[in-house]
């Protein structure tokens, strides 16, 4: 990484072997939740970090193995395969590393080599470290990274351009969102930048932005995403409302549109759909703000968060439930944004806006809005009863 870019030096913790970032199957903070898509077969293991403590201060070496001499977990299920993973915490003490106190090495490497050599018994189970497993695709090291400028900052973290590099392709230009530092706050948003990343990985679409990977080895944590020139669609529409074509305007509604439908066909709610969870570059929008997407047809909210009211649905204001249709609502207020270039219920605060949610008050459209368009947003959208709407496929194909 480039020594521009304000990289935090953070002091390793005491008991963190620094000569495992040399070896392959060595993941960094890489979460428990995605092991089992890395791990398939008996005997495959990896070794990663967990903080063990709420700060973060304190880091526990962990060593992940399928356990599974029976073959009876399918490997193309990872569903399920978690039951098979044994997850053994590497102790440390009087400068040893040790599983079975009365067998310790100067390193964890000595001891993997050693147990992939002998059986280990743990839990009254034989365990043999068979095939070590390496970084996955979507795994980088900070070598391949290089930070530039800065683009915006978030809470716990920045959004900076940069480049991706490997051997075998040119340098690629990149977003990175960086979290650095050992605190409550990045803890948090470490484990919520993963959960999106958990979610998009499979995913391939135009209108939807890419996630290319992370960097979990070092500091800063980088979380690598498609660079988008345009910025985002709220911003580009305030600044240029009075030069866009209906054509350019009809456009962004079809890539959002296109975008929220096949989310929906891989059984993803966004949740909060907005023209500032949008990027708009060259005519094209892409989906982005996937921090409260869930993998689910129906999601009830089970702790109280702030929410964005105004581009809410009435039911969800009600009953904190989400639905595909909750979302298709979001998608007729995103509608609206962009042939407004405003927001929705602007000028009104969260609490004044509620009640006329709730009664079916709805935005008025501009008269440069088709009326076709407008028709179907008022009556199939924004129809009060989820029922009455129609579905991201539907709409479509109208």
């Amino acid at each position: 990484m480039k020594d521009d870019a304000a990289v935090p030096d953070i002091p390793p913790a005491e008991n963190f072997d620094m000569s495992l970032t040399k070896y392959d199957y060595f993941h960094g903070l890489l979460p428990r939740e995605d092991v089992a898509s890395l791990l398939t077969k008996d005997g495959d293991f990896l070794l990663r970090l967990s903080e063990a403590d709420t700060l973060g201060m304190k880091l526990e070496t962990v060593l992940s193995v399928l356990h599974d001499p029976k073959s009876r977990c399918r490997k193309e299920a990872t569903e399920g395969r978690e039951d098979f993973i044994m997850h053994i915490i590497i102790q440390y003490a009087k400068k040893k590393y040790f599983i079975l106190s009365y067998r310790r090495f100067n390193t964890v490497p000595e001891l993997i080599s050693y147990y992939q050599k002998h059986m280990m018994i743990f839990r009254s189970q034989q365990v043999r470290l068979k095939q070590p497993i390496y970084l996955a695709s979507w795994e980088y090291l900070s070598e391949n990274i290089q930070l530039e400028d800065l683009i915006a900052k978030f809470g716990g973290g920045e959004v900076r351009k940069g480049r991706l590099l490997s051997k075998e392709n040119p340098p690629m230009i990149v977003a990175i969102k960086t979290v650095a530092g050992r605190s409550l706050e990045a803890k948090e948003k470490v484990q919520e930048l993963m959960r999106e990343c958990r979610l998009l990985r499979d995913l391939n679409h135009p209108c939807i932005t890419q996630n290319y990977g992370v960097c979990l080895i070092s500091q800063p944590h980088c979380f690598i995403l498609e660079y988008v020139e345009g910025g985002p669609l709220s911003t580009y529409l305030r600044h240029n409302k009075d030069n866009l074509r209906r054509d350019d305007l009809l456009m962004m509604v079809s890539c959002a549109g296109w975008g929220l439908e096949y989310l929906h066909k891989n059984t993803i709610l966004h949740r909060d759909v907005a023209a500032k969870n949008c990027l708009y570059d060259k005519q094209f929008v892409k989906l982005i703000g996937f921090s409260m997407s869930k993998r689910a047809t129906v999601y009830s909210m089970k702790t109280a968060r702030r929410l964005a009211i105004r581009w809410m649905a009435p039911e969800t204001i009600e009953t904190f439930q989400y639905t595909q249709k909750s979302d298709v609502y979001g998608f007729g207020i995103l509608i609206y944004e962009i042939f407004s270039a405003k927001e929705p219920y602007e000028g009104l605060s969260n609490w004044d806006a509620k009640p006329l949610i709730l009664e079916g008050n709805v935005n008025e459209f501009t008269g440069n809005t088709p009326r076709k368009l407008s028709e179907v947003v008022r009556d199939k959208m924004w129809a009060k009863s989820p029922d009455s709407r129609s579905t991201m496929q539907q709409e479509r194909v109208q």
